[in-house]
């Protein structure tokens, strides 16, 4: 264990799938984090719609609020987590958490996937930072390893498999010869493609990925568009 300890305390903003499992994540490896890194990990505030919804996740009534102006407007949080998606509020969120000198979580890719230019310009003016691991290839570290461990590489190329929904419906395709709208059907009663897949089957999900990889990677600007 490091030999100091210091307090981190983390506002969570959407507790719907992702958002949920990050509050587990906090609560379940809370431990693992002190001994790895020092820091005592502490989920101060959640915001969601649903009370309920705190409730099954075992987060305490006073550390729970509808309203994500109280998670920004809190002196005592040093991060911000925004998991609730789509680019309002989401934007509004990045731009008062900012504001109010707190660093940023997202796993929002469309939006950064557009927006990154401007959202990083007011982080560098604020001097925090936005962090987005989970916004592209969230099962393996790839956007820490383009800033940090193979900053000294210049790359060529990035290549890769961006979206699991597709790359299973092509697969299941592939190898058993089935139909797409078959797959699709199998892959939306699985949980692997949304209600709505237009994200993920249009190519929209791919190309928010490849921009926020390719603006790292490259050390320039590509946008969704």
């Amino acid at each position: 264990m490091p030999s100091t300890t210091r307090t981190v305390n983390v506002g969570l903003i959407g507790l719907g799938t992702v958002g949920g499992g990050v509050a587990r994540v906090i609560a379940r490896h809370h431990d693992e984090y002190l001994s790895a890194y020092g820091i005592d990990l502490r989920l101060k505030m959640a915001s969601a719609l649903e009370p309920e919804r705190a409730a099954e996740l075992g987060i305490a009534p006073e550390a729970f609020t509808t309203d994500w102006h109280d998670v920004v407007a809190d002196p005592e949080i040093d991060i911000v987590i925004e998991l609730i998606g789509g680019e309002h509020p989401a934007t509004e969120i990045f731009e008062s958490a900012i504001a109010a000198g707190k660093h940023v979580v997202s796993a929002n890719k469309a939006l950064l996937g557009r927006r990154i230019d401007y959202l990083g310009s007011l982080a560098a003016q604020a001097g925090v930072q936005i962090r987005c691991e989970a916004a592209a290839g969230g099962g393996i570290p790839i956007v820490n390893a383009l800033e940090h461990a193979l900053v000294a590489n210049g790359m060529l190329t990035i290549a890769g498999i961006l979206n699991g929904t597709t790359n299973y419906i092509l697969s299941r395709m592939a190898s058993e010869g089935l139909d797409f709208d078959d797959v699709l059907a199998d892959a939306q009663r699985l949980g692997y493609a949304e209600a709505d897949p237009t994200a993920d089957v249009d190519g929209f999900d791919a190309a928010s990925k490849v921009a926020i990889l390719s603006s790292i990677a490259f050390h320039t600007r590509v946008t969704t568009d």
